[in-house]
């Protein structure tokens, strides 16, 4: 089990290093409800009642001084399926759109405009996010998120809870 572990961890940290570097082929353009970094179609995460409503963001570039909060699943392929500005917009694909989310909630702070407990709305969709970065610095300019849960509300219909890693960098 640490192999594991420890294996998802080197994913992730080599995944924030190379984001620049994964932004995939033009494709046809997908819908987006606000403005977000969409190089291709949003690919769903599986096929069952779940993961075909969530989607796969792409891969979300950082500008000079800029800081991200960037959640993958917690699974082999690791998809990004969070992102957070350091200004507080964060991003999210559910049924097929790239969702703008505003922050309704945040409860305590671990620095800039991150939280280990939000929540943020777009429409009728509610995602609540909570992480638990470790208390020092462990990136070169940022911190690990080696645990976390994205749960997600859709009104009237489905929700979910789903297991996240991630990162805060910054660049």
């Amino acid at each position: 089990m640490p192999q594991y572990r420890m294996k998802n961890i080197c994913l992730i940290v080599v995944s924030a290093f190379l984001l620049s570097a994964c932004m995939g082929q033009k494709a046809a353009e997908p819908v987006v409800s606000q403005r977000v970094q969409v190089e291709a179609p949003i690919e769903a995460l599986g096929q069952d009642e779940i993961l075909s409503k969530i989607g796969r963001l792409p891969a979300q570039e950082l500008g000079d001084n800029e800081c991200g909060l960037f959640l993958w699943l917690r699974r082999e392929d690791v998809p990004l399926v969070f992102f957070q500005h350091s200004d507080g917009r964060a991003y999210m694909a559910v049924d097929g759109t790239v969702h703008l989310l505003e922050r309704t909630m945040a409860e305590e702070p671990v620095g800039l405009q991150y939280y280990r407990k939000q929540v943020f709305a777009a429409s009728d969709l509610t995602v609540s996010v909570a992480v638990a970065p470790e208390a020092a610095p462990s990136l070169p300019k940022g911190l690990k998120v080696p645990n976390g849960t994205i749960s997600l509300e859709v009104d009237g219909g489905w929700a979910a809870a789903l297991p996240v890693a991630g990162l805060i960098g910054c660049k």
